[in-house]
C-alpha cells in the first residue's frame, strides 16, 4: 500500500514509477529516533524512499548545472498512541462542512506526539 500511494506523487509532471519507490516495514525506536527495517511482531512503521535519476533543474541550468539524481525518504509510525493509553483519532474533512456545503464554524486541532 505504501508503494502504491507513493507512486501517485508527481515528479516532473509524471507519476513516480514502481521501480522508483521502495517500502520497508520495520521498528521505530522513540528513544534513539532510529528506524530498523525488518518484519517482526513488534514492527510499528514503514519507511518509503522515492528516487528519480536525471531530474532537470531548470534554475540550476542558468548556473551551468546539469540534471541531478533526486531522493526523498519518509517514515510513518503507528503505535505511540497505544503506549500512552490514547485512542486513535481520524479527522474527516467533511465534518468541516454542513449539508449545504457551507463551512462550519469549528476549530480542529490535531497534535502529533511525541515528535511534532
Amino acid at each position: 500500500m505504501a508503494r502504491t500511494t507513493a507512486t501517485n506523487n508527481w515528479v516532473e509532471t509524471t507519476n513516480l514509477a514502481t521501480g522508483e519507490v521502495t517500502a520497508e516495514a520495520g521498528k521505530w525506536n522513540y528513544t534513539t529516533k532510529q528506524f530498523t527495517p525488518g518484519i517482526s511482531a513488534d514492527a510499528n512503521g514503514v519507511r518509503v524512499t522515492t528516487s528519480r535519476a536525471n531530474v532537470q533543474m531548470i534554475l540550476a541550468q542558468v548556473l551551468g548545472q546539469g540534471p541531478r539524481n533526486m531522493r526523498a525518504t519518509a517514515t510513518a509510525i503507528m503505535d505511540y498512541a497505544q503506549g500512552i493509553g490514547c485512542l486513535p483519532v481520524t479527522l474527516d474533512d467533511n465534518a468541516a462542512f454542513d449539508s449545504a456545503g457551507n463551512v462550519n464554524n469549528i476549530d480542529v486541532t490535531c497534535r502529533m506526539t511525541p515528535d511534532p
